[in-house]
């Protein structure tokens, strides 16, 4: 049935996927120098962390609310299935319906700003937004089913998401971060995934680089841990 609903949704996803990325890499692209590979890199990083993740997440968050508003969850609870694995095919369908704006991003920088292309490279740049969307699952499905109302799961999450994602140094340089913001960072998955991206990209697999995968790995067990007890509750 989720998968059905790709027939509806996923063309207006796509352009929300797009609009924005397309908005920044316009003007994002006059302030940087773009013979620059690593600042290619963080732009194209930054870009595609923030229009990809956050949507997931928020659809995630308002599509549990909803099912439990309407009792929803209380029928799939009466059923022979495994909550934790509704909730990760929700997201499952959310992150294929986004699959196409991250190989249209990583085109578009590829032509605009000389960004090196390979297919090999966006499959592991693919792997890597899905595990950062599924450390922060259990945070959406706390939100979604803990809020009171859809419009509160909204609000919370649009706050919250917002946090997380954007006190890393996602958008902004990690020496550039307020104080506050880089004690975040040390806690966010996003952090991470930037990290991890930027090192496919740049090909420096180093010790920083294993380092925030087996950081981000954690992050997902427990991510999938709290979203098990939530549901459970």
């Amino acid at each position: 049935v989720n998968i059905l609903e790709l027939r509806k949704s996923w063309f207006f996803q796509l352009l929300f996927g797009l609009v924005m990325p397309f908005g920044m890499v316009f003007i994002l692209s006059t302030y940087i120098d773009t013979a620059d590979s690593e600042a290619v890199a963080n732009l194209f990083t930054g870009n595609i962390i923030v229009s990809v993740t956050m949507p997931i997440l928020l659809l995630l968050t308002s599509r549990l609310s909803l099912l439990k508003t309407y009792g929803s969850m209380d029928y799939y609870k009466s059923l022979p299935i495994n909550m934790n694995i509704l909730i990760a095919a929700l997201m499952t369908v959310y992150f294929l319906t986004y699959l196409p704006s991250i190989a249209i991003l990583y085109f578009l920088f590829y032509f605009m700003l000389g960004l090196s292309f390979s297919f090999a490279v966006l499959a592991e740049i693919a792997a890597v937004l899905l595990f950062l969307v599924c450390s922060l699952v259990g945070l959406a499905a706390f939100i979604g089913l803990k809020a009171k109302t859809v419009e509160q799961a909204n609000i919370i999450g649009n706050i919250v998401f917002a946090v997380i994602i954007t006190a890393s140094p996602v958008l902004i340089p990690a020496d550039k971060l307020p104080a506050v913001f880089t004690c975040i960072s040390y806690i966010s998955p996003s952090g991470y995934g930037m990290t991890l991206i930027k090192g496919i990209l740049t090909g420096s697999y180093t010790f920083g680089f294993y380092a925030g995968a087996g950081v981000l790995a954690l992050m997902t067990v427990l991510s999938f841990l709290m979203m098990s007890k939530v549901v459970k509750s």
